[in-house]
């Protein structure tokens, strides 16, 4: 029985889908376009759901499951009225579940879902302080946000000293493009000289 559970779920998504349209077509109910797609977005969620719970071996399910609910939780949410600056949070971290229940049932093959599970948590976390603190710093906290994924990456595996990289790269972006370049014009040029000149002493000098 456990096998057929998708089966059935699709088919009892159809005859809802179909209910919901015949009741528009008489009039006895009123889809907007945005109710309409947060249906869809809920609707396509529990098929993947399902589809997941049929057989919790294959993980890959949860990840079109979590998104698409994340997402028609927070379109529906803004039909009935939710703060705009909220609905991104719930949109963003939604997304993120999926992908640390991968990471957090497999640490040490499936490490590399805490970047996309970390960028989309930490995105939304970041659009949502930019739109409280100014609309100047979301592409700053995002970019932050970015570069702190790849430092979790690092502090779950030393080994992965590659990510620091792209976290060093995304801080020194972020910060460029924040309200407080003006006054980094300086800051930034010598840290970049700093660090290489420690790069090339390392290993000259041989330090570990």
């Amino acid at each position: 029985m456990k096998g057929y559970l998708w089966r059935i779920m699709a088919g009892l998504l159809l005859i809802v889908g179909g209910a919901l349209l015949l009741l528009s077509q008489l009039g006895l109910i009123a889809l907007r376009g945005s109710a309409v797609g947060s249906l869809i977005l809920i609707g396509g969620a529990a098929f993947f759901l399902t589809l997941w719970l049929s057989d919790t071996s294959q993980w890959w399910p949860t990840i079109p499951g979590g998104v698409m609910l994340a997402w028609g939780v927070s379109a529906l949410l803004t039909t009935v009225g939710f703060p705009d600056w909220l609905t991104p949070l719930i949109g963003f971290a939604g997304s993120a579940l999926p992908f640390l229940y991968i990471f957090a049932t497999n640490r040490a093959e499936n490490w590399w879902a805490l970047i996309p599970g970390g960028i989309l948590a930490l995105m939304g976390v970041a659009v949502t302080l930019g739109e409280l603190v100014g609309g100047d710093w979301v592409a700053t906290f995002v970019l932050w946000g970015i570069a702190l994924a790849f430092v979790l990456v690092f502090a779950a595996d030393r080994r992965n000293w590659w990510a620091l990289i792209p976290a060093g790269v995304m801080t020194i972006i972020g910060l460029s493009v924040s309200p407080l370049a003006p006054s980094m014009q300086l800051l930034l040029p010598g840290a970049l000289i700093v660090i290489g000149v420690a790069v090339v002493l390392r290993v000259l000098l041989g330090w570990r």
